[in-house]
């Protein structure tokens, strides 16, 4: 009799952990850009507003803003659902900016990435 509940409980267990659990896949996931955005002596920078471009010539004239978001308490700024491809950002806080910084990537995003990049202001 015993034996017989352990087994009932055991095929009972069973059958609610196996449709309860799904199985999920994460391919094709956009790719993100995060950049940390720091002062000349490392420091994390919040409230700062980071603009994003898609070219170099939008970048240079500012024009065809892509997307804009403003950092956390952290510095970080995060950019989510992304493109494959590679973007150009402007960066500025009151008078500091990332003029005569790194204002882009070397190689595009892809999907399932996350881009990581430190950005200095001056």
């Amino acid at each position: 009799m015993r034996f017989n509940r352990v087994i009932v409980f055991f095929m009972l267990s069973t059958l609610i952990f196996s449709v309860g659990c799904k199985e999920y896949s994460y391919s094709d996931l956009a790719p993100k850009l995060e950049l940390k955005i720091v002062d000349s002596k490392g420091v994390s920078q919040k409230d700062v507003i980071v603009n994003l471009y898609h070219t170099k010539d939008d970048f240079m004239t500012k024009s065809n803003l892509y997307s804009r978001r403003t950092s956390d308490g952290n510095g970080i700024c995060m950019f989510q659902d992304l493109q494959e491809t590679t973007y150009y950002f402007y960066v500025e806080k009151g008078r500091l900016s990332n003029m005569g910084e790194k204002i882009t990537f070397s190689t595009p995003l892809y999907d399932n990435e996350v881009r990581k990049i430190e950005c200095v202001i001056k």
